[in-house]
């Protein structure tokens, strides 16, 4: 937010059934392009929007044809000159509860992870091939408001997929008994040699890798001349070699991460593409 007199004047509600301003706080009316003359009360000067009143009672500032709601502590006092003073409160914010109790979703009759029934547009379960899904996911009938904007969900021929980090993941499965998911990253879904190497990062405040899950190190461009286990020649790529071993850095121009279940365990020699990329389509 900027200066005030230069702001948009616009009134904003917020949805009743989806927040409750704070009990510390209170809903107050900016009144302008009043008229100066109406009433020789406290007011604020604005260059050529004249004068600003902000008022508990706008019923009484009848000379102001103009007016929108504004958010304020409790304590801020309407009568006041100060513009710097109201700019400050504005800019602080104000603080609003969401209607939604957590005990509903942990022991509640709408069960875990499900929103409370009096936002029955939140009921809707996206629906795609062999998963479903309920809070906190988005996608197909649940509007953006019914859960986390991370975790919005896409269906596509009966296959679900989500974008983590610009990255697009098939979701294999769903379980929100034990709030897990099992991706694939697609972009490694067909032939290992032709994919796109990139690394992936999970946020750290939406994910957890799974204890059944680990991360490898995919080594390429790599120097000829060395030899690396569990390696294999990809045309254009040279030797890649899949390993936990980072000494590889040394003589190996690029790498990526790539997760795998922990069944999977990377040969001492030859890489085995085949079982590799099996893997992959697995997911983690």
């Amino acid at each position: 937010m900027g200066s005030f007199c230069s702001s948009n004047f616009t009134n904003t509600t917020l949805p009743p059934n989806l927040f409750k301003l704070s009990s510390t706080y209170k809903s107050v009316t900016v009144l302008y392009n009043c008229n100066p003359f109406g009433l020789h009360l406290s007011g604020y000067k604005c260059p050529e929007i004249g004068s600003i009143f902000v008022s508990d009672k706008p019923g009484t500032y009848n000379f102001c044809p103009g007016g929108f709601t504004a958010n304020v502590p409790r304590s801020f006092v309407t009568k006041r000159k100060d513009l710097a003073d109201l700019e400050s409160i504005l800019k602080k914010g104000f603080e609003v509860k969401v209607k939604m109790d957590k005990s509903e979703y942990e022991h509640g009759k709408n069960g875990p992870l499900h929103p409370p029934t009096e936002l029955g547009w939140c009921e809707a379960i996206f629906e795609c091939g062999n998963i479903t899904a309920g809070f906190p996911f988005l996608g197909g009938s649940r509007p953006q408001y019914c859960g986390h904007p991370s975790l919005e969900l896409y269906c596509f021929k009966n296959s679900t997929s989500i974008v983590i980090s610009n990255h697009l993941y098939d979701v294999l499965h769903i379980d929100q008994t034990s709030n897990t998911l099992r991706l694939a990253k697609a972009e490694l879904g067909g032939s290992f040699c032709t994919a796109t190497f990139t690394t992936t990062t999970l946020p750290p405040e939406i994910f957890e890798l799974s204890t059944t899950s680990q991360s490898l190190t995919v080594f390429y461009l790599c120097d000829h001349s060395f030899r690396y286990s569990s390696s294999y020649t990809c045309p254009d790529r040279g030797p890649v070699s899949v390993s936990q071993n980072l000494d590889y850095h040394k003589s190996c121009q690029d790498s990526f991460k790539i997760n795998l279940p922990k069944s999977y365990v990377p040969e001492e020699k030859k890489l085995e593409l085949e079982r590799l990329e099996n893997a992959l389509h697995e997911g983690f």
